[in-house]
């Protein structure tokens, strides 16, 4: 599994746990509603962006549920 795989998988175990929906994730950490569309279509991410990703991830998965209630820096 490539990177951008690994990479598109996380998120979408994070949107399947937490209920939200790959539009509002988008909204939210990268203020892109269609993000998670792009990375499912092909798009690439620099590793910077997927690191920021993966933090906010990290940040709002306490005890498997999502606290999106901010976006990432």
């Amino acid at each position: 599994m490539s990177t951008k795989e690994k990479f598109l998988a996380e998120i979408e175990r994070f949107l399947r746990r937490s209920g939200m929906s790959a539009k509002e994730f988008g909204d939210k950490v990268m203020n892109d509603v269609s993000y998670v569309y792009r990375l499912r279509k092909g798009r690439v991410s620099s590793a910077d962006t997927m690191d920021r990703v993966k933090a906010w991830i990290a940040e709002h998965k306490a005890g498997g549920k999502s606290r999106p209630s901010q976006r990432a820096a």
